[in-house]
């Protein structure tokens, strides 16, 4: 069929989140700093992806079920997260309820959530936001 229709050559609707774990709970924020231990951040995926199957076991995803790794080749290393969702709107937002839980069971995380639109939790909460927070100041904001 690619060949009587074409190619896919539209853009590819995906979710990507880097998800950090604050080293010294209890510290002030002036002092957060993350784990960079790879053994703790690859335990960190494991717990974690545990953590999201006990809440979706049985769910068919629309194009793939998130992905977690341990992400040492930024300045700052992380658990990161990505996942094509295709026309799959719901299984985007499924994936940040999962995330919004895991803060919540887990007070050590802190996460961030972009997709190809890029920040979209800011246009959703567009509404509820000053009107000094622009795109081009939210940078670590929200």
């Amino acid at each position: 069929m690619s060949t009587m229709f074409g190619s896919e050559t539209g853009p590819v609707d995906y979710l990507c989140c880097d998800i950090f774990v604050q080293a010294n709970m209890g510290s002030s924020i002036n002092e957060w700093q993350a784990v960079a231990d790879p053994g703790v951040l690859q335990a960190w995926v494991a717990k974690l992806f545990a953590f999201f199957f006990e809440r979706t076991e049985g769910f068919v995803w629309n194009r793939e079920p998130p992905r977690l790794f341990a992400n040492l080749a930024n300045k700052v290393p992380r658990v990161s997260g990505q996942m094509i969702h295709g026309d799959a709107v719901d299984d985007e937002w499924l994936v940040v309820w999962l995330l919004r839980e895991a803060t919540m069971e887990f007070p050590e995380l802190v996460i961030s959530v972009r997709d190809a639109d890029g920040e979209f939790l800011l246009a959703e909460a567009a509404m509820h936001i000053p009107r000094w927070l622009t795109p081009e100041n939210s940078q670590n904001r929200a």
